[in-house]
């Protein structure tokens, strides 16, 4: 049971990290898709 509930505590943890990391890479994205057509104006 305690490695079941390890298991789940880290399967949060990375999640959470994954999310926190595909969020921030989203808005880098974004970020860069409107900055690209400024600096060519």
């Amino acid at each position: 049971m305690t490695v079941g509930v390890g298991s789940t505590a880290e399967r949060k943890t990375f999640g959470y990290l994954f999310y926190r990391v595909a969020t921030r890479l989203q808005s880098l994205n974004l970020l860069n898709m409107i900055s690209r057509p400024v600096r060519r104006l």
